[in-house]
């Protein structure tokens, strides 16, 4: 088949994919972390009424979340996720003591057409730091055991561990470019 020959151009081809992921990586509005890496809050809302998502996006803007992304789930549920929220003090009956951001998003919410919250779900920002930091050190110590396992199945061909390497390369490759399609 000769495919061989043209391995500069796939090199070249493969090389231009990404470069052009690392661009979108980077480049705004990069890719956004979810609030498992970066901290904040992601609830699940049922309306009793119909209410669009610009209307919980402008309820929300007013008591100052403008930075709310609001997704529809079909029949009046919305997946809602913010930023970092304070949330309110209880006691120990779960009575609000103080109340902070969180009543005034469950009282927003509701004031459109009454809201039932199935999932309240909160990350802090010091979770969100650690989690990336787990992450980091799964993928590096993932990417070491795969180059030692196929470094270990090719021993029996000469340069075992260029194998190893070329597969850890091959899925870098191939993590940068759906990361830049997904960007």
């Amino acid at each position: 088949m000769g495919i061989v020959r043209y391995r500069k151009w796939f090199f070249l081809f493969s090389g231009l994919l990404v470069l052009a992921s690392l661009v979108t990586l980077f480049w705004p509005p990069a890719l956004k972390p979810g609030i498992d890496f970066s901290g904040g809050a992601a609830l699940t809302v049922d309306f009793d009424q119909p209410v669009t998502g610009a209307q919980i996006s402008a309820a929300l803007d007013r008591i100052g979340h403008p930075e709310a992304i609001v997704q529809a789930g079909g029949d009046n549920r919305f997946f809602i996720r913010l930023g970092t929220l304070a949330l309110d003090e209880r006691d120990d009956e779960g009575n609000v003591v103080v109340a902070r951001d969180e009543t005034l998003v469950r009282e927003a919410l509701d004031g459109l057409g009454g809201a039932k919250i199935g999932a309240f779900d909160f990350v802090s920002g010091v979770i969100g730091a650690e989690n990336v930091r787990n992450a980091t050190v799964a993928v590096i110590v993932a990417s070491f055991v795969i180059l030692l396992y196929v470094t270990w199945a090719f021993r029996r061909v000469p340069s075992p561990f260029r194998y190893g390497t070329a597969a850890v390369i091959a899925l870098a490759h191939d993590v940068l470019i759906v990361l830049g399609v997904f960007s």
